[in-house]
């Protein structure tokens, strides 16, 4: 029993049991709220089991609520972020938005703040790309990239079949099984796991045909539609733009070996399939509608460092490789992408039509570009109307100058060749002696109307070979009357010869693969001939430079009326001579003390090492 001093204490109700008072009070409550339990006491030396049913349940359940009800650390709640929500944040940031005011808004710590902000370069850099979609969380390669990059080239071409079946799950894994053995990796498993993280890190959440729906362009050639299209919706698209700002791709292929009298196999030949490729080029040539923008060539060849482009530095056009010599997607898309670079640093705002063709994709995050499909007729292509030809003119041209020149020097005519760098040096040429005029035409044939003032500046700055047939005639005549030509070779023959020669083609995911690693891979080599024209001569050195300087010098001076000629011959000796100086090595007192050095020192020193002598 409790003595006077101590007694049983109260319930949570504050009330004893007064008949029983070493008992254990019958009323047992919980004060959830306060978080406290009233304490219970009991007499050792009362008898248990005088305790009724009802008092061991209420003690008992009273026990239970109470260890139920412990106070729990509270948990952190974690925020996973999207790589787009992430680019946003670092946008904000860099706005000026405070970061105070982002941090609570993304309830985000300080330290995920501040890897943020050190990552950000990596985030603006790769968010929205092919490889990383903006629903993914983390910036991380898989550790099959490069299979499924080419998948990725493989998906996005078959999506785009008109009539092909559709691409399920099923047939993405047998394809990555596929590319996976041709790549030796043989642990790869094409599983659910797999398939689901590949499928988020391109952004593969809905049906191809859906997603391509609204931006596929036309295939087939429809009167209707032609005419809707030169009626209204090719000038609502020009009536947003600028004549400077609206811009044509066109792509064309070109015999660019091929002389008159070696032609006649080449008549009525396509190249399908990718025949001939040492003789063929192909040229993708872009201009604005005034003829005053005309970017540099994008040539593709067969080598990737051709023999005569071993030793130079600087190459007169672009220049990529494929085996068979097309144009395909990946070339497209970096083209446009470098394009769209160059409009975003000039802050202007311009619209590129293109024909439609397995070669030319639909390119995404594009800033300054408005990439335009052309419907499938070929009278809508301005570069059909008498760009290309014009082209092709200039070159020929330049061709039979170049051979009947060499045939005045060696004597009688024998079997001459033409290197690559030949080729992309007289494609720039005639490229450059297109005139604004002629392509202005071009767009006003295929429907773009311009304005008479804009005929008008087209015509103000014309070059002075308006009519290039007349040296084309010319030299082919001159040509013919040297070499014994087959009657049916004529001058129009010869310009046309490679009119329809293909310029892409249908390619396997195995294809795509070659071409994109021999894009980012080390570039082959081609064994030329030895009869080319310029491609094996030694290379100039600086003496050779101004003494056929010195040798021009001379002969301007002997004629009137030629001051700019001159001036630009002595400003190309001029820069000769800052060329000179500037090859050779100027003395430090470095050099002094490494002279000394190795002459005290019998043993002579790596020249990467250096110590002074001691005194």
């Amino acid at each position: 029993m409790y003595s006077n001093s101590k007694q049983p204490p109260q319930t949570s109700s504050g009330y004893r049991n007064e008949a029983n008072p070493g008992r254990f009070p019958r009323t047992l409550t919980y004060n959830a709220e306060k978080g406290s339990q009233a304490a219970m006491y009991m007499d050792i030396n009362s008898d248990v089991q005088s305790l009724s049913s009802q008092d061991l349940e209420e003690w008992a359940n009273a026990s239970a609520v109470s260890e139920d009800v412990q106070p729990q650390k509270k948990k952190r709640r974690v925020h996973h972020l999207t790589l787009g929500v992430k680019l946003k944040i670092v946008t904000e940031y860099e706005q000026g938005r405070k970061r105070k005011h982002i941090m609570e808004q993304y309830k985000l710590a300080p330290s995920t703040f501040s890897t943020l902000i050190a990552n950000k370069e990596d985030i603006k850099k790769n968010v929205g790309t092919s490889d990383y979609s903006s629903q993914r969380r983390r910036i991380r390669q898989s550790k099959y990239q490069k299979m499924e990059e080419v998948l990725w080239e493989w998906y996005k071409e078959s999506s785009k079949q008109p009539g092909g079946k559709p691409i399920t799950n099923p047939l993405i894994c047998s394809k990555a099984l596929e590319l996976a053995k041709q790549m030796g990796m043989s642990e790869f498993k094409a599983n659910s796991g797999w398939l689901c993280r590949f499928r988020q890190r391109r952004g593969i959440f809905r049906s191809p045909a859906a997603k391509l729906a609204k931006a596929k362009a036309p295939q087939t050639a429809n009167p209707d539609l032609v005419r809707e299209w030169t009626s209204n919706i090719l000038p609502d698209i020009i009536r947003k733009y600028e004549p400077n700002d609206i811009f044509i791709a066109h792509e064309t292929a070109i015999l660019y070996r091929c002389t008159p009298d070696v032609m006649l196999p080449f008549l009525g030949e396509r190249c399908a399939g990718g025949r001939h490729p040492k003789e063929r080029l192909t040229v993708l040539m872009a201009c604005n509608m005034t003829g005053t923008e005309k970017l540099p060539l994008l040539v593709v060849g067969q080598h990737g460092r051709p023999k005569s482009l071993k030793s130079v530095q600087t190459l007169p056009t672009e220049y990529v490789s494929n085996k068979k010599v097309w144009m395909i997607p990946l070339f497209f898309e970096e083209w446009v992408k470098r394009f769209d670079k160059l409009m975003e640093d000039s802050w202007r705002r311009v619209a590129l039509f293109v024909s439609p063709c397995g070669s030319h994709t639909h390119v995404e995050n594009l800033n300054s570009v408005t990439l335009v499909f052309l419907p499938p007729d070929i009278n809508l292509q301005p570069g059909n109307q008498g760009i290309v030809q014009n082209l092709k003119m200039n070159y020929r041209g330049i061709v039979l100058k170049r051979f009947m020149d060499v045939i005045e020097q060696r004597g009688p005519y024998d079997k001459l060749s033409v290197s690559t760098l030949d080729a992309l040096l007289w494609l720039r040429e005639a490229w450059n002696a297109v005139t604004p005029q002629c392509i202005a035409l071009g767009f006003k044939m295929a429907g773009f109307e311009s304005l008479d003032q804009l005929e008008a500046d087209s015509q103000a700055v014309a070059s002075r070979h308006d009519n290039p047939e007349d040296d084309y005639y010319a030299v082919f005549d001159k040509f013919a009357s040297v070499i014994a030509l087959d009657p049916l070779i004529t001058a129009e023959g010869y310009l046309t010869i490679d009119s329809h020669l293909v310029t892409f083609g249908n390619m396997s995911a195995c294809e795509m693969m070659l071409a994109r690693a021999a894009a980012q891979g080390p570039d082959d080599e081609e064994e030329e001939a030895d009869d080319q024209i310029g491609a094996t001569e030694m290379e100039p050195s600086i003496s050779d430079a101004k003494q056929s300087l010195s040798t021009l010098l001379r002969f301007f001076e002997h004629f009137k009326g030629e001051q700019e000629t001159f001036k630009f011959v002595s400003d190309m000796e001029h820069f000769i001579h800052r060329l000179t100086n500037s090859s050779v090595k100027q003395t430090t007192i470095l050099d002094y003390f490494m002279k000394r050095a190795n002459k005290r020192s019998k043993v002579p020193r790596p020249s990467t090492t250096f110590f002074f002598p001691r005194s």
